[in-house]
Formats: C-alpha cells, sequence, structure tokens
C-alpha cells in the first residue's frame, strides 16, 4: 500500500528558478531529459485510460491514481489474468528526493521527479513492446512513477530486464543551490518490477483465476495489489543499494566502530535513509561489532553471544564483505524474520 509521506519543508527559492534548473540540467544531461512520451500523457489519443477517468499530474503532465483510474487498472488486470495474459508493474523511484529539495532547492526537487517519471517513459517507449501500458502517478507519493504493462508478449517480457537496468542508471550533475553556491549532485532513479510471470505470483494469480471464472472481478484487486508492493519492495531495496553504492565496502568493514559512527554521520547527515538502506547500515555495523568481539574474546575468557560467533561463521563462509548483497545474504540467513520485505528484495 502506497503511504502518504509528510512534504520535505522547501528551501528559499526566487521566481522562475525552476527554468536555471531546467537549463543547467538540459546543458548536462540532455535538452529532453523531462521529455515524455505523448503517448503518455493526459488528453493523448493514444493513452489507454478512458479520456474521462484522467486527472493531470501537476509536475508530470500524467494522469494520477483515483478511484476511477485504480477501477480500470483492476479491471484490465482482470482481463488479462482470464485470458491467461501476462501483467507487469514497474516503478521508478527518484533517488535523494530531500537532498534534493534540502541540499539545493525544492525546484530542483521537482526537475528529479520529473526526470524520473520521463526516464521510465522514455525506456518503455524505446524498447517498442507490443503490449498496452498506462503510466500513472500515485497522488500519495511524489517520487514514484507506475507503469502497468497489460498482456506483453514473450519478447516483450525479455526486453523489460533491460529497461530496468538503464532506469537505474545515474548521472552526475553539477547545480547552483538556492544561495548560488555550486553543488555536485547525482541524480538518479531506482527501479523495480513485478510480473504475475514471476514463480512468487504464480500462486495467487492461480488462484485470481479461479475466483475470476465464478464472477469474483474484484478479486483482481488483491492481485494487482500484490504486485505494486512487490515492486515497491523491489524498488527500496535497489534504493538502499544506491545510498551505500559509492561507499568502499570492504574498507568500510575495516574501520572501528568510532570511525563508522563519524562516516556514516557524514554520509548520511541531514538526508533521509530508507528503511531498506538503515538496515544495511545495521548490519554492518554489527558485523565490525563482531569482530571486535572475537577479537577482544580472544584475549580473555569472554564468550561471544552464539548469534554474533553464527554470523561471524556465515560472513566467513560466504566471503561476504566483498558484496553489499553477500551482506544481505548473510544477515537473511540469520535473521529472516526482521528483514522483510525491503532488505529480502535485493537480488
Amino acid at each position: 500500500m502506497l503511504k502518504v509521506m509528510p512534504p520535505s519543508p522547501a528551501s528559499p527559492e526566487t521566481p522562475g528558478q525552476e527554468n536555471k534548473y531546467r537549463s543547467q540540467l538540459e546543458q548536462q544531461i540532455g535538452s529532453g531529459y523531462a521529455s515524455i512520451p505523448p503517448r503518455f500523457r493526459v488528453g493523448d489519443p493514444q493513452n489507454p485510460i478512458p479520456p474521462e477517468y484522467q486527472e493531470s499530474d501537476r509536475l508530470c503532465g500524467l494522469p494520477v491514481m483515483n478511484d476511477k483510474v485504480r477501477d480500470w487498472l483492476i479491471t484490465r488486470t482482470a482481463s488479462c489474468v482470464t485470458n491467461n495474459q501476462a501483467v507487469v508493474v514497474l516503478e521508478i523511484d527518484s533517488d535523494q528526493l530531500k537532498a534534493a529539495n534540502t541540499k539545493v532547492a525544492r525546484q530542483f526537487g521537482d526537475e528529479v521527479i520529473r526526470y524520473g517519471a520521463a526516464t521510465g517513459a522514455r525506456l518503455l517507449d524505446q524498447a517498442q513492446l507490443s503490449c498496452q501500458i498506462a503510466a500513472v502517478r500515485p497522488g500519495s507519493s511524489p517520487d514514484e512513477t507506475l507503469f502497468f504493462l497489460f498482456n506483453p508478449s514473450p519478447e516483450d517480457l525479455n526486453k523489460i530486464p533491460a529497461v530496468r537496468s538503464a532506469a537505474n542508471a545515474a548521472k552526475k550533475v553539477t547545480v547552483p543551490d538556492f544561495k548560488g553556491k555550486s553543488v555536485d549532485f547525482t541524480i538518479g532513479n531506482s527501479c523495480g518490477i513485478a510480473s504475475t510471470r514471476d514463480i512468487r505470483h504464480s500462486a495467487v494469480t492461480t488462484e485470481t483465476k479461479q475466483l475470476l471464472e465464478t464472477g469474483q472481478i474484484r478479486q483482481a484487486s488483491a492481485l494487482l495489489h500484490s504486485l505494486q508492493e512487490h515492486a515497491e519492495s523491489t524498488t527500496k531495496g535497489i534504493k538502499a543499494l544506491h545510498e551505500l553504492g559509492d561507499i568502499p565496502i570492504e574498507d568500510l568493514l575495516k574501520l572501528s566502530i568510532r570511525n563508522l559512527m563519524d562516516t556514516v554521520a557524514e554520509k548520511f547527515g541531514n538526508t533521509r535513509v530508507s528503511p531498506a538502506g538503515l538496515r544495511i547500515i545495521m548490519m554492518i555495523t554489527s558485523i565490525i561489532t563482531s569482530r571486535s568481539l572475537s577479537e577482544k574474546s580472544s584475549q580473555s575468557d569472554t564468550s561471544l553471544q552464539p548469534t554474533m560467533a553464527q554470523l561471524e561463521s556465515e560472513l566467513k563462509d560466504k566471503r561476504a564483505t566483498n558484496s553489499l548483497r553477500k551482506i544481505v545474504t548473510a544477515f537473511n540467513s540469520l535473521f529472516p524474520p526482521q528483514l522483510e520485505p525491503q532488505v529480502n528484495s535485493i537480488q
């Protein structure tokens, strides 16, 4: 379920400032960085969502997720499942939106959102998929854009992973903050997908089809919700990797607890860290704590807690110090209930 997030505090801005940021980004990223293909926009004849259901998002010109749009998505999902056709949900989530708003300016944050939505729409358009695609902006979550793919062909399904990989790429830019000081910023997105062809959704898809055959059309709502949750969970996992991706993990694991605290504070101070990213930070802290206790225990009779000893064993067996994903794997084997759903989604 998409949650309503409180608005970020706005930085002081002057009229016309959005044009300054657009000009800067056009020079550094390209003139079409925020261009969305017309077929996804409100009012375009190729938009599959009925015109009378469409309400335009103020930033991107895409349909907003209102009740009528949601009902239409449920009906299309039901039709696809009944006819053994696939349904795919792709989510684009803009990275570092809070930092964009507070460290640069609110208008720059708007451009980050527009870039994310346009990236997903442009990549799907360039992939020349044969399926029907509906782009929707969740009204409660300003940094997300959802793409619903109905009846993708096998060829389409083979192209989607490349779309996802390209959407997860990031670009470094330099922009002025509201005081005029130049700020280096990484503008990028996290992209996750969920599909009824995924084995993880096979059971609920089969159950939905059986219930639809008895006339229970609304049952497709549960399936669509499940797909959205999985896409969101996967996106959060990728976002966590992006948040930590520029930290040399192997070097980080060699730090003392005190130095780790300073490093994390400098990296993430005054930023919003995703739940999955915070969990990984805590994992790394536990690893360092475990090793510190292990060293101390060799000099005294103090015994390690069984869990820490097991964790250290897992890390040695999996050589987890070389990869965030392996660190997650080690922790998942020890603490699965505490790490779902966000961290388990990092694959």
